[in-house]
């Protein structure tokens, strides 16, 4: 609601018969696909920098 009434300053009417996309599409460009090979390679990256660390249950269930 604040996305769409608040900065884009739609009447109500005209938000509650806009759809997610419509409202999400006015913050991006949906003319630019997303690319999911580039997400993946950043994925990788991040999780190569801050890994992941195992749960207590995943540390227990190694031990045993």
């Amino acid at each position: 609601m604040h996305q769409g009434m608040g900065l884009l300053h739609l009447a109500p009417h005209e938000f509650w018969r806009s759809t997610p996309r419509e409202i999400a599409g006015a913050f991006g460009s949906p003319s630019q696909p997303v690319n999911a090979q580039v997400l993946r390679q950043k994925l990788d990256a991040m999780t190569e920098i801050w890994p992941d660390r195992p749960s207590h249950r995943e540390a227990d269930e190694k031990e045993n």
